[in-house]
């Protein structure tokens, strides 16, 4: 598959913990899987909810909103 883009960033207001987390959680780890040759990266303000649902994230970087914060 031949994919134009480089980076693909997803955020997530946690809200209401595990709903939120769950579905971002699940759209970061397909997309990671389907476009592996693509950096997957999600922000939020929820960290503690991710880290419930898997402590050991792989294939997309999760960070805090504060990375935003401190880059820009």
């Amino acid at each position: 598959m031949d994919f134009t883009y480089k980076d693909i960033d997803i955020f997530c207001d946690v809200v209401d913990n595990f709903g939120d987390a769950g579905v971002t959680y699940r759209l970061a780890r397909n997309l990671a899987e389907i476009l592996p040759e693509v950096r997957i990266r999600l922000f939020t303000n929820g960290m503690n909810a991710f880290e419930c649902l898997n402590p050991e994230i792989k294939g997309f970087e999760l960070l805090p909103y504060d990375v935003l914060n401190e880059n820009f």
